[in-house]
């Protein structure tokens, strides 16, 4: 079985976070940088006040020391990978919309009783379901927090019902809170329809569920959506959403308002084009010389490349040679190493003509595919 982390799709669990009182038992010290050099210094003065907050709220136990990002790698990848070798504590992405806090293993492992630790899972990236109930026991007692995601980003699997019910039963015997993100519930096919997690019984207990208008809607890069539940994890989720970033522009809350309005009227129209586009797009795939399963929800091909290619360098053929961009698997972690995927975002006949390019590149590496080792 392949590896994935924690951001990468089916599942992923969050281990103990006791909060900010937790973390201020004891005193500690945070960095804070920005990238975007040319903004850094001015998002710094303006996230000041809650760090000041922050510092009060604590009795002074916790500290920020902010810095430009001038003064460390200025681009998201120098400073993740500087977040994960110890280098900084927060990373603030200031790219218009995202924002990411990376705990450094020193200060959430060490000095203070916080511990946060994300969890690989022994699964591969394909269409098919993870049951918690067969995480090991030493696993279990630790998990506080399971994201899921179906239909699921990047392989197009769906959740039947028994499955969600098993999920549920599973977060309510060990106290786990369970975040359902839902967006593509909007988009199914042949009849195919994405429950609510709230369908299931005893779910209002446990679980929080996330929608986007990003893809429904065609609102992709207008950030928002909301999210349903129980109002003590709403509360919680407030209180994070409070210090990690900020509302949406009121224009475009206006503007979803008007599309839910019309949601039976906008979203038909979409699916029925994302319909022809999926059939169109494994149909030519397939006759190129791929392998794919046709999606029951979710807006993606998820196409295997040859055993032995790896996915970036597939990518990369098609790029250079065909012009044509896949997003390979391994982006996803390693747990999607041997695929690629395609998102349904050109028409019909593009996508064809894409399939065709792809084939060639295939055609023409195949010899360069290899025996997996095992």
């Amino acid at each position: 079985m392949k590896r994935r982390s924690l951001i990468q799709g089916t599942a992923a669990a969050v281990l103990g976070v006791p909060g900010l009182s937790g973390l201020a038992q004891q005193s500690v010290t945070l960095k804070f940088h920005t990238f975007m050099a040319p903004l850094s210094s001015v998002w710094l003065t303006m996230h000041k006040p809650w760090m000041e907050k922050v510092e009060k709220d604590s009795g002074g136990r916790i500290k920020f020391e902010a810095y430009p990002a001038m003064q460390l790698g200025g681009t998201p990848v120098q400073l993740y990978d500087q977040a994960r070798d110890g280098v900084v504590d927060i990373v603030w992405t200031v790219n218009g919309y995202t924002a990411g806090l990376f705990p450094r293993t020193e200060a959430f492992h060490h000095r203070t009783p916080a511990r946060v630790e994300l969890l690989d899972l022994d699964v591969e990236l394909t269409p098919t379901l993870v049951e918690l109930d067969e995480l090991p026991a030493e696993v279990r007692g630790k998990v506080r927090l399971v994201f899921l995601n179906y239909p699921n980003n990047p392989t197009g699997a769906v959740a039947p019902m028994d499955y969600l019910e098993r999920t549920v039963s599973f977060c309510r015997k060990h106290g786990i809170v369970l975040a359902y993100d839902n967006p593509y519930c909007d988009l199914t096919f042949d009849g195919y329809r994405a429950p609510s997690i709230f369908q299931v019984a005893g779910a209002r207990e446990v679980a929080v569920e996330f929608f986007s208008m990003s893809k429904s809607f065609s609102m992709t890069g207008w950030r928002l959506g909301w999210a349903a539940g129980a109002a003590p994890f709403i509360q919680a989720l407030t209180r994070i959403k409070t210090y990690v970033d900020t509302g949406p522009f009121l224009a475009t809350q206006k503007a979803a308002v008007a599309a839910l309005e019309q949601s039976e009227k906008l979203v038909a129209p979409n699916l029925a084009e994302l319909t022809k586009r999926r059939d169109a797009g494994v149909a030519a795939l397939k006759k190129a010389g791929f392998s794919l399963e046709s999606p029951k929800g979710a807006m993606y091909l998820w196409v295997a490349v040859p055993p032995g290619i790896a996915s970036a360098q597939f990518a990369t053929w098609a790029l250079e040679e065909e012009g044509v961009i896949v997003l390979p698997g391994s982006g996803f972690g390693p747990g999607g190493e041997g695929f690629f995927r395609i998102a349904l975002t050109v028409a019909a006949a593009r996508l064809t003509e894409a399939a065709e390019r792809l084939g060639r590149v295939l055609a023409r590496h195949r010899e360069d595919a290899v025996a997996p080792a095992w």
